[in-house]
């Protein structure tokens, strides 16, 4: 009755590791290239499409995402004494003409860990030319969650890069960056 007891509750215990295992993501491991590239794909559809709230859900926080949107979508943001920023409908068109029309060139991958707290994953270098004509480079993270994926800079015409910065040991960490 005890050998049946005990069984059973090291079956539980392997059960309830398996569940937390399979909630932090199961086989997670670096994002590759490969995926990093199909993922931003999605990214670029979203745009392309002007679906911004699928854009954003791609995004690792939607509200970050809809903040991108809010500065880099109006032409003259930063102009004038106290910069205005467009709402509702306005927003929207703004952001519809500031598309880029074609998809970016991605020029360069490179894998980043994560470090002190800050998320890891890969790193896509990618420019082109918004939909007014102004060429960008932007530095694209792709990195996990749990089984999916998600990105940091999913505005991809924004212009914004990491800050790259070396720790006492030697090491880098990248953070996000204004323009």
């Amino acid at each position: 009755m005890r050998a049946k007891l005990l069984i059973g509750l090291a079956v539980l215990a392997a059960g309830l590791g398996a569940w937390a295992w399979w909630q932090q993501g199961g086989f997670g491991g670096p994002v590759s290239d490969e995926a990093a590239r199909r993922y931003f794909d999605r990214i670029v559809a979203a745009a392309q499409a002007k679906d911004f709230a699928a854009l954003c859900r791609l995004n690792g926080s939607a509200g970050t995402c809809r903040e991108e949107l809010r500065i880099y979508c109006p032409e003259n943001y930063g102009s004038g004494p106290a910069p205005q920023f467009p709402k509702g409908d306005e927003l929207e068109q703004e952001c519809r003409e500031s598309v880029p029309p074609d998809p970016p060139t991605v020029v360069s991958s490179r894998h980043h860990p994560s470090k002190d707290g800050y998320v890891g994953g890969r790193i896509l270098l990618v420019q082109g030319v918004d939909g007014r004509g102004k060429p960008y480079e932007t530095e694209v993270l792709i990195f996990r969650d749990k089984r999916s994926y998600k990105a940091i800079h999913s505005v991809f015409w924004s212009g914004d890069k990491f800050d790259e910065r070396t720790t006492p040991d030697g090491g880098v960490v990248s953070t996000p960056a204004s323009r």
